[in-house]
């Protein structure tokens, strides 16, 4: 379950940036090899800026508990969860990816590993 103590105000629009690109790195590797031309991070951040208008957001991220999150059992290797909110706009951006490891993709079928969890905003107040 969703709880309060498992979100965290981020100190700063770069530092936000800066982790989620160290994570996304070798996606960005294989995006240029595959695709060649523009640059993945670029792409992606130019596209949450024209839905959010990041110099106008808070970033809060989200670090649910072991047990809590619904992608460790699914055989993730690591994950992040960041919140992007525009209080001006009246608007909540989310973005969430997750490493899956190779053995329980090769394990399990796509259908069972990406599924939605709806339980794990249950009994969070939504305003």
């Amino acid at each position: 379950m969703v709880q309060a103590h498992n979100f965290s105000k981020e100190c700063g629009l770069n530092n936000v940036k800066q982790k989620i690109e160290n994570y996304l790195l070798e996606a960005e590797k294989v995006w240029f090899a595959e695709n060649g031309g523009d640059n993945l991070l670029d792409s992606i951040w130019k596209a949450v800026d024209e839905v959010i208008d990041l110099a106008d957001c808070d970033v809060y991220n989200y670090v649910p508990e072991l047990e809590g999150d619904p992608f460790i059992e699914r055989g993730a290797i690591w994950s992040f969860n960041f919140f992007f909110y525009n209080k001006k706009l009246k608007r909540i951006l989310s973005f969430s990816c997750h490493c899956l490891s190779k053995l329980a993709v090769d394990d399990s079928p796509r259908e069972d590993i990406l599924s939605d969890d709806d339980t794990i905003f249950e009994g969070m107040e939504m305003e």
